[in-house]
C-alpha cells in the first residue's frame, strides 16, 4: 500500500514538473516571437502553420532563395532571444 502511494506521488510530481516546464518553454518562446517585426512574425506564423513555400513566396513576391534567407534569419533571431532568456543549470 505504501509503495503504491509513493509511486503515485512520484508519477504526479513528474507530471506536474513536466507541465510547468512545458508552460515555461512556451511562455519563453512567445516572448521571443514578440521581438520580431510584424511582417516577420506573420511569415514565421505562416511558416510554422505549414503554409507551402510556393504560397509564402507568392504572397510576398519573393524567390524561394529570398524566402529561405528570411526564414533562416527569423529562426536565428528567435534562437538568440531564447538563449538570452534561458539559463541552464549544470
Amino acid at each position: 500500500m505504501k509503495n503504491k502511494k509513493v509511486k503515485e506521488f512520484r508519477t504526479l510530481t513528474q507530471k506536474y514538473i513536466l507541465e510547468e516546464a512545458t508552460a515555461k518553454v512556451w511562455r519563453t518562446f512567445e516572448e521571443a516571437r514578440k521581438k520580431l517585426d510584424p511582417e516577420s512574425l506573420q511569415l514565421f506564423d505562416d511558416y510554422l502553420s505549414g503554409t507551402s513555400q510556393h504560397k509564402l513566396c507568392e504572397e510576398r513576391g519573393l524567390t524561394p532563395k529570398q524566402l529561405n534567407q528570411w526564414v533562416n534569419q527569423i529562426k536565428r533571431t528567435v534562437v538568440q532571444q531564447l538563449r538570452n532568456r534561458c539559463c541552464v543549470r549544470h
